[in-house]
């Protein structure tokens, strides 16, 4: 379904899952200035909202050979202590990526960043990071509901896998929220887990209290 005045194409994909049965789900929104929809040769094609151009769509890992933003965003987590001041100085990810993908980790503690923004680089070509290969796709080519992002599914894919744990200075915070992103031709990588080692901390919210 195109939206042509905001520029975003809203995918609802019917897929076999591995144990055959069907599931449908609604892919996130996807910026797409199309008007409307062609199959031509048995490929989707989506004609644009702005110029006259025709353009073959999820074709490759770039844009005509130029880069797009990806990312994935995650909600706000609290723990079940929304009242409480939490505290962590680890970062754990897991996933797979592609061997010339830098893939920024941002950390928003309390809403918007309000409290603190932390940024982190993890890079596909770090050996130290990196496992064995293994199969399954990417969010540079595999869409977010296509594939779990919680769950690992190894089947499918020839990206190396990775773990990385980010260190960093302890901050108290009610809430945080973790987006990965990149902005780069050709880049690829899909996210299994990540967390922070997370204990209540010893200060208390004084400042809320009044």
């Amino acid at each position: 379904i195109s939206a042509p005045a905001s520029d975003k194409v809203y995918i609802n994909e019917l897929r076999q899952d591995i144990n055959g049965e069907l599931r449908r789900f609604w892919q996130p929104p996807q910026i797409l200035p199309m008007r409307r929809f062609s199959i031509i040769g048995g490929e989707i094609y989506g004609h644009s909202n702005a110029v006259p151009e025709t353009y073959k769509l999820f074709d490759g890992l770039n844009d005509n050979d130029k880069s797009f933003t990806a990312k994935a965003v995650y909600a706000y987590r609290h723990y079940n202590k929304k009242e409480n001041y939490k505290n962590l100085d680890e970062w754990f990810t897991e996933g797979f990526i592609g061997s010339s993908t830098e893939l920024t980790l941002k950390l928003n503690f309390d809403y918007g960043g309000s409290t603190q923004k932390l940024e982190e680089t993890i890079n596909g070509y770090d050996d130290d990071i990196l496992f064995e290969s293994a199969l399954g796709g990417s969010l540079g080519d595999e869409s977010l509901g296509g594939a779990p992002l919680g769950d690992q599914e190894e089947e499918g894919t020839d990206l190396p896998k990775f773990r990385s744990i980010k260190c960093f200075p302890p901050e108290d915070f009610f809430e945080i929220q973790a987006i990965y992103e990149t902005d780069a031709k050709d880049a690829q990588w899909k996210i299994l887990a990540h967390g922070g080692n997370i204990r209540i901390a010893s200060n208390q919210p004084t400042s809320i209290k009044k």
